[in-house]
């Protein structure tokens, strides 16, 4: 199993609280107080262990009764087909069951309005295939017994619990990662966890819609590849934080300029000044809250010039024999 990461960080740095009158909010500012709340998403594939696969048998007839019948005749040798493979009982499942009326296709025009010319019966079965390897035997041997639609393929994760820990894992290690580049920004340090929120777990699911190759008496099985999933969390993270001491917030961000990239400082900057910017568009008090902001952005921007120079200087001078 291999994994790769990817984040998005969503920054809060509250040094100050805010006085508001409501309790419930000026207790919940409390314990948002010197503290970075930072938003982590990891990512970790995995190979499919399972898939679902859904046939249909469409016929048609004079009558409802007469289209019903022959449908139920063809989706029985349909099931049977499948059962042939080692697909459970259990494993079965009418997905979609249907009737309706065909209309003529240039009616007279007649008072009673379009008349009925026939019936379709429409069956959709979906097998859950928990060997991989008999997908397009299933799909061959249900277009032999009768089958005449195939709706699609999809995988999934029977065995999840391992993909989605590691998912899991890999958001918590990129949240920290996040928090430690605005520490060292805002001339702060983390101190202890105050809470994790756990946020959804996204597992996709490709599908492989009906092709031309899903056709009766194909010469050769037809061909499947499950392909890897893609299992995503995320988590948000709350640190309590301190100042560092016997260093100002200037101090600080200067020390940082040391230790962080360019690429890391420009990132921070551009997401402090969204932070700015809705923070001005909220109602309330969050004059305090910006100023802290807007130091941090100055002290940023101060560090992106001066290691602009920097990198310039190198350019420019001229290059040991």
């Amino acid at each position: 199993m291999k994994f790769t990461r990817s984040a998005a960080a969503m920054v809060f740095i509250a040094l100050t609280e805010s006085a508001i009158p409501a309790q419930a909010q000026e207790q919940a500012d409390r314990r948002l107080a010197n503290t970075i709340t930072v938003t982590g998403i990891g990512e970790t594939e995995s190979a499919p262990d399972i898939a679902f696969v859904t046939v249909g048998v469409v016929t048609t007839g004079a009558r409802a009764q007469d289209a019903a019948q022959a449908n139920a005749a063809a989706t029985t040798k349909v099931m049977t087909a499948l059962k042939q493979l080692g697909i459970a009982e259990k494993d079965l499942q009418t997905s979609g069951y249907s009737v309706n009326p065909q209309y003529e296709q240039n009616p007279q025009p007649r008072r009673e309005g379009p008349r009925i010319i026939g019936y379709n019966v429409s069956n959709n079965v979906r097998a859950t295939i928990r060997n991989l390897a008999n997908i397009g035997k299933a799909i061959d041997a249900s277009l032999e017994a009768g089958a005449n639609n195939v709706h699609g393929v999809s995988f999934g994760l029977d065995a999840r619990e391992k993909a989605e820990s590691e998912a899991l894992t890999n958001a918590v290690t990129e949240a920290r990662r996040k928090a430690d580049i605005l520490a060292r920004a805002a001339g702060v340090r983390i101190t202890g966890v105050v809470q994790v929120h756990e946020g959804a777990v996204y597992r996709p699911q490709p599908m492989m819609m009906e092709t031309a190759m899903f056709r009766r008496g194909a010469a050769a099985e037809t061909p499947i590849s499950p392909g890897e999933l893609t299992i995503s969390a995320n988590v948000t993270v709350i640190y309590s934080i301190l100042p560092v001491a016997g260093a100002s917030l200037g101090t600080e961000t200067r020390t940082a300029k040391r230790e962080m990239p360019l690429r890391d400082i420009t990132l921070l900057r551009k997401v402090i000044a969204a932070e700015i910017a809705e923070m001005k568009l909220q109602k309330g008090d969050n004059e305090a809250k910006v100023g802290l902001r807007s130091a941090v952005l100055s002290s940023l921007d101060k560090q992106i010039e001066a290691l602009e120079q920097e990198t310039n200087s190198k350019a420019k001078a001229p290059k040991s024999k």
